[in-house]
C-alpha cells in the first residue's frame, strides 16, 4: 500500500472525526505516525519521514502555541509529514493554506463579519509582533471556525488528484 494512500485515509478519517466531534483522536494520529515511520523505514526512506515530521512540527508547533491550531491538528500534520516526507508535506501545506483561506473568506463574507474579522486578525498579529500570546482563542464566543482536519482532508484529496495523478 503506497504511503499516499495511507496519508489520504488518515486525512479523511481525521476530517470526518473532526467534523463530528471537533476533536482528532490520539489513537488515529499516533497510528498514522507509527505506520508512516514503519513504512518509510521498510522502504529505506526513513530520512524522508524524519524531515517531514520535523518540517510539520516546526510549522505547526508555533501555531499551536499561539492558539491558532489545536493539538490534534499539530499531531495530524506531523503524521502526514512522516507519511509524505518534506516535499509532499509542504505541497499539502500550501494547498491546505489556500483552500482554508478561501473557505474562511467565503464564511466571513457570508456571515457579514469581514470588518470584525480584519480587526481580530490585526489584534492577533499585533500581539504576535510584540511577542505576546493573542487574546483571541479558537473557542472564543462568536468565533467563526472550520474544523482544520476537514480542510486538510479536502487538500489531501486535491493533492492526490493533482500531484500524484
Amino acid at each position: 500500500m503506497p504511503l499516499t494512500t495511507v496519508a489520504l485515509a488518515l486525512a479523511i478519517l481525521a476530517a470526518v472525526w473532526d467534523l463530528r466531534s471537533r476533536r482528532i483522536p490520539n489513537w488515529l494520529t499516533m497510528t498514522g505516525l507509527a505506520l508512516g515511520a514503519v513504512m518509510q523505514t521498510y522502504q529505506g526512506t526513513w530520512r524522508e519521514a524524519v524531515f517531514g515530521f520535523l518540517l510539520a512540527t516546526v510549522i505547526y508547533l508555533p501555531l499551536w502555541l499561539a492558539g491558532g491550531r489545536g493539538g490534534g491538528d499539530l499531531k495530524l500534520m506531523a503524521a502526514l509529514g512522516v507519511l509524505l516526507g518534506p516535499t509532499g508535506w509542504i505541497q499539502l501545506f500550501v494547498l491546505t493554506a489556500v483552500i482554508g483561506g478561501l473557505w474562511a473568506l467565503m464564511l466571513v463574507i457570508a456571515k457579514r463579519r469581514f470588518l470584525v474579522t480584519l480587526k481580530n486578525v490585526g489584534a492577533i498579529l499585533w500581539a504576535l509582533v510584540r511577542g505576546r500570546r493573542p487574546a483571541h482563542r479558537l473557542g472564543s464566543e462568536g468565533a467563526i471556525a472550520v474544523p482544520h482536519a476537514a480542510i486538510v482532508g479536502l487538500a489531501m484529496l486535491v493533492w492526490r488528484a493533482v500531484m500524484r495523478g
